[in-house]
């Protein structure tokens, strides 16, 4: 390495990188060296020499969200949840509406699959451009600015005159829904990273959960309300949206720790001027106060952190492979959403009702994941606390439920295939139900443990790397929903889930190859945890 020159003024991201120096990783601590910063520096130059002292993230960490109580935390992620189902419902209650909608705008249901495209899509890119604003103005305001766009623009689907108009819409949607990119940046405000693993599986479990539950009720909505049945769908859509919005402005508080930082600095400088005293205490501010938003976001900063998790798609070889994996999950599920009508309806002759009902057992399939994730995490813990330098068990280990459970998805599709066939009998159905379940608990853990692995691995840069994958997931779902008619229709579901089934058996393998040499991959990434140091010398 190169000569070190003299160290320029501090940038907002080896500031952010020194706080994340600072907490605690548990067991096994990363190999991290960072030189400190004075406290006396501001994050923001235009303060660096007033005589302010910028209050550190360690004397007021009990006002952070770090020290709410459990009760608290738990209504607070309940909320999360819910909102995360509220945010794939506009998703996955879609397919409901297709029919009604194709014969009000006079065109084919084909056609208006691109709706749900045009979501999913925009979805995948509305999650990345969400997430930089929450560091700095907040997360609880931009999340309601988020719910209240998508509430409009899905309330108004409804009164379009063309299906253009509704196209549009949908777009508009996609991009004002900001995910899982704040959801998990709450959990992520409340608890140490060697604390988040339960509260990242329950948040995930609601996301899970948003593309499996809504048809199960569109399915009888489709059946009795007849012609106008694609409005309610929207209609449903933004008033679950609202309800979940009116609990999340009067339950979930502002949790990022730069606004919790700015009142307890403001608390204690009111306190000194009633006193008369003359403390420091008169001088000290918290790292945002009387910073303009213009002053907050440096271009340059602003656009690396926007790129950062494409970047990582594409050149980190643990983001793509995860990713890969966890897209395939996902695209097959929003497959299955478009092509239930077509087995269960034209071949085995179900109603609208029945069809949604057959997406039991996919929800049935996430629960199920969602314990087994919750005893491996546990497991997990119990041999982190054994041995506390097994850099295995700190990384590596969160990913070993995939060994279990990562061949259920090749495998639920076999079953699905192999039974989804009325001549086998009027009962036939009862295997593809085993099937989708068995896709289910594969999807719930591949995203559940990749993501826990991904934050664990990357450290400072987790939202980039956990960032490119809910793009994967999102964009490849919306490119592959309208092929999902014409797939089955030209190929049958038995020729169809066979394909998948082997597509997806690659990317299980490879999914375990990562497991059993992830560590030699993060040794070679510059932006793993191990690695921070070297990247902050070369920045």
């Amino acid at each position: 390495m190169s000569t070190k020159s003299p160290q320029p003024s501090p940038t907002a991201t080896q500031e952010y990188e020194k706080e994340f120096e600072q907490i605690d990783l548990g067991s096994v601590r990363p190999n991290v060296t960072i030189k400190p910063i004075s406290d006396e520096v501001s994050r923001h130059g235009v303060q660096n020499g007033t005589g302010r002292r910028i209050v550190t993230k360690e004397e007021a960490e009990g006002y952070t969200a770090y020290a709410y109580t459990t009760r608290l935390k738990w209504g607070i992620l309940t909320v999360l949840w819910m909102a995360q189902i509220a945010m794939n419902m506009n998703g996955s209650l879609y397919a409901n509406a297709q029919v009604s909608m194709a014969n009000f705008f006079d065109v084919s249901i084909q056609t208006t699959t691109y709706g749900n495209m045009i979501f999913l899509m925009s979805y995948a890119f509305g999650c990345e451009l969400w997430a930089p604003w929450s560091e700095e103005l907040g997360r609880k305001w931009l999340m309601q600015a988020s719910m209240a766009l998508v509430i409009l623009f899905t309330a108004v689907i409804p009164f379009s005159h063309n299906f253009t108009t509704v196209m549009a819409l949908r777009f508009l949607t996609g991009l004002a829904t900001a995910g899982g990119s704040l959801t998990l940046g709450v959990a992520a405000d409340m608890y140490k990273p060697h604390q988040q693993q339960h509260a990242v599986a329950f948040v995930a479990w609601g996301s899970m959960l948003g593309s499996a539950l809504p048809p199960i009720a569109g399915g009888f909505m489709e059946k009795h309300i007849g012609t106008v049945g694609w409005k309610w769908c929207f209609w449903l859509i933004a008033l679950f949206g609202a309800l979940v919005q009116l609990l999340h402005l009067f339950i979930v508080p502002e949790t990022t720790y730069k606004t919790a930082l700015n009142r307890y600095a403001k608390k204690r400088r009111e306190s000194a001027e009633r006193e008369g005293n003359e403390s420091s205490d008169l001088h000290l501010y918290g790292p945002t106060e009387g910073v303009s938003i213009r002053d907050r976001f440096e271009f340059q900063e602003f656009g690396q952190t926007v790129c950062r998790p494409f970047k990582f798609l594409f050149t980190e070889p643990i983001v793509y492979c995860l990713s890969a994996l966890s897209a395939c999950g996902d695209a097959i599920v929003f497959l299955f959403i478009e092509v239930f009508g077509h087995i269960y309806g034209e071949k085995f002759g179900f109603d609208k009702a029945c069809t949604g009902l057959m997406f039991i057992p996919l929800a049935l399939g996430y629960t199920i994941g969602y314990f087994i994730q919750l005893y491996f995490n546990r497991l997990g813990r119990m041999k982190r606390a054994a041995n506390q330098n097994c850099q295995d068990a700190q990384y590596e280990g969160r990913m070993s439920v995939l060994v279990f459970t990562a061949g259920c998805l090749p495998l639920g599709l076999l079953i699905f295939a192999a039974t989804a066939n009325p001549s086998y009998g009027h009962l036939a159905w009862v295997g593809t139900a085993f099937g989708v379940l068995f896709i289910g608990i594969a999807n719930y853990t591949i995203y559940a443990s990749t993501i826990d692995y991904m934050v664990a691995a990357y450290g400072f840069y987790a939202a980039s790397a956990t960032g490119g994958n809910g793009f994967a997931r999102d964009f490849l779902a919306g490119a592959l929903t309208p092929a999902g008619g014409p797939w089955v229709e030209k190929m049958g579901p038995q020729k169809m889930c066979g394909i998948l089934a082997g597509i997806s058996a690659l990317f299980c393998a490879i999914c375990i190859a990562v497991r059993i040499y992830g560590a030699w991959l993060r040794r070679r990434s510059k932006y793993t945890v191990q690695e921070v140091d070297t990247v902050v010398q070369m920045d």
